[in-house]
């Protein structure tokens, strides 16, 4: 299999459609030993603001000589950039190795009652195995499709950021703010820091309310961190910042 035939195989696997749900990436994972629960995680979801947030943590951890991996989508120039490694796509060998790790695995989960994984499923266990294997000291990963259902939500992170919400993917997410927040609010986890910037106050709420115990001291903070002259977008990121680097502060001092 060359470069070109493993980024096919992949694409294939979008006949299999959207299918929201967690248990074929949490079947494959288990096939691969779990690698996400040795990595130290990021985990952004929102409407607004995800790839600039994702770009700005990058580099300012990069700044201070971290190694990074990134998953984003969808990719400029090319597929590969999808999974990168301080701005450095995956390899084509690397991506044909992991491919052919991962295929047999597939057609395995594929003969389970939850039927085949889905394109983005198995691209966020490629990005999983290669952080790993490449030792990466972060990995920044951005939710593809709403947050609860998503296959990046099988990640335990350091750190949550759900960036502004809007009305995208109504489809499937809900016809309301309310609803559509619920789901991006589904990467909240119980313990873990949650940072969010999001002022409306339909979208805020629930956030707010979400029943765990999150640390939800970042969420009140940001509240009141409005900096005045600048648009809404450049607040995503400067707040979000802001309190990313307290809370990186934080890591670094234990």
């Amino acid at each position: 299999m060359n470069e070109k035939e493993a980024i096919n195989w992949i694409r294939e696997q979008l006949k299999f459609g959207m299918k929201p749900g967690l248990h074929r990436v949490k079947l494959l994972l288990d096939k691969l030993n779990h690698p996400e629960k040795d990595l130290k995680i990021i985990h952004i979801a929102g409407t607004n603001g995800k790839g600039s947030t994702l770009s700005y943590l990058k580099q300012m951890l990069q700044h201070h000589d971290y190694t990074v991996g990134t998953f984003s989508s969808p990719y400029i120039e090319l597929f590969n950039e999808r999974m990168s490694i301080n701005g450095t796509p995956i390899p084509g060998d690397q991506l044909v190795y992991y491919v052919e790790k991962l295929k047999p695995l597939c057609e395995e989960v594929g003969h389970t009652q939850f039927g085949k994984p889905t394109e983005f499923e198995i691209i966020t266990c490629i990005a999983l195995q290669y952080f790993k294997d490449q030792r990466v000291d972060y990995a920044i990963f951005e939710a593809g499709l709403g947050g609860r259902l998503d296959s990046t939500n099988v990640v335990s992170p350091l750190l949550s950021i759900i960036t502004m919400i809007g009305y995208d993917h109504m489809d499937i997410l809900g016809n309301s703010i309310e609803e559509i927040a619920s789901e991006k609010a589904g990467i909240i986890k119980s313990n873990i820091p949650i940072v969010t910037n999001e002022v409306r106050q339909e979208a805020y709420h629930v956030i707010e309310n979400v029943p765990n115990n999150a640390v939800v001291l970042f969420i009140s903070y940001i509240k009141i961190m409005i900096i005045h002259g600048m648009n809404r977008l450049k607040q995503v990121n400067v707040l979000i910042l802001i309190l990313t680097i307290y809370q990186l502060t934080i890591w670094s001092c234990q």
